[in-house]
């Protein structure tokens, strides 16, 4: 009992200083929008103007984009306010939620230790800090994959251990959409 309150602790610090690298200079780093980030942004505008499509067609120049993330993007900033930090809010939410799952994946597969760590290096990632910065779907990945994993490992025996429990319908069908709606995020997740 007392390795995991410890553990717990040491979760929340580091979630604490995941925020941290996350949301010190929000709106100035990277500074600008990149023109991946321009065109999410103008899907974004796009669906709160009304026109909601699975996939948008761009031209025969750029292709097209799913249109989940500038919708769920759409939604959010409709209540929060457009600006360059409110436009970076949900993939700061986002990469916050992949964090916290990375250590729930670790915790499932290897233990606390293990959980920690996973979490520890996710916190500090370079890469994984841009993404939560940046205005594109592919910010949704990290989240998406790691949630995916940790429903897939509590849904089936790991490691040959017979699992402790019989995972409930809620279990499979979290799964099921999960990797449904993920054709909806980005093509990544083919």
């Amino acid at each position: 009992m007392k390795v995991s309150r410890v553990a717990f602790w040491l979760a929340v610090l580091i979630l604490l200083a995941s925020a941290a690298l996350r949301l010190t200079a929000l709106s100035a780093l990277p500074p600008g929008f990149n023109d991946r980030e321009l065109t999410t942004l103008r899907l974004v505008e796009t669906a709160r103007q009304g026109r909601i499509e699975v996939f948008y067609d761009l031209g025969e120049e750029q292709g097209g984009r799913e249109g989940l993330f500038a919708q769920t993007q759409a939604a959010l900033t409709s209540f929060i306010g457009v600006g360059l930090f409110t436009d970076r809010m949900l993939p700061f939410f986002l990469g916050m939620f992949a964090v916290a799952i990375v250590y729930a994946l670790g915790r499932t597969l290897y233990g606390p230790p293990a959980g920690l760590a996973a979490m520890a290096l996710m916190a500090a990632n370079m890469l994984a800090i841009l993404l939560s910065r940046s205005t594109v779907a592919e910010a949704a990945v990290p989240a998406y994959v790691a949630l995916v994993l940790l429903l897939l490992a509590r849904a089936f025996p790991i490691h040959g251990r017979p699992l402790h429990h019989d995972p409930g319908m809620l279990t499979f069908a979290a799964l099921g959409i999960l990797l449904g709606v993920g054709f909806y995020i980005t093509p990544v997740a083919f």
